[in-house]
């Protein structure tokens, strides 16, 4: 799965947690967990990317902390957690490596359906 199509599921399960209050992060989260890995292992095992060395170890240990808030916030049922890892983690992660305009239209059209 492309990180655009990873970015897009994220996006929608924190708009209809904040949005439309939907109490399904937890289901989402676990539905998420088999992509996150597959990105997981391509992320970590080579520099598909070809980042600098230091900014990629940087990286790496970034994403690793993320998937540690999201275990954390699945042991602890933790949705608030969740949704924080999520929103300000996963997505924002996820943005790094997303053309702006690719972006801001993956919002838009999130918001709109």
């Amino acid at each position: 799965m492309s990180i655009k199509q990873i970015y897009t599921k994220v996006l929608k399960s924190c708009i209809g947690f904040s949005v439309y209050g939907t109490k399904k992060v937890e289901e989402e989260t676990k539905e998420l967990l088999p992509l996150l890995n597959e990105f997981y292992d391509r992320f970590l095992r080579e520099n598909v990317f070809e980042i600098d060395k230091t900014d990629y170890e940087k990286l790496q240990l970034l994403f690793i902390n993320i998937i540690r808030d999201l275990s954390q916030g699945l042991k602890n049922k933790d949705v608030v957690l969740l949704e924080d890892a999520m929103e300000y983690g996963l997505l924002s992660f996820l943005e790094i490596f997303m053309d702006e305009d690719e972006v801001s239209r993956l919002k838009e059209e999130s918001v709109n359906e």
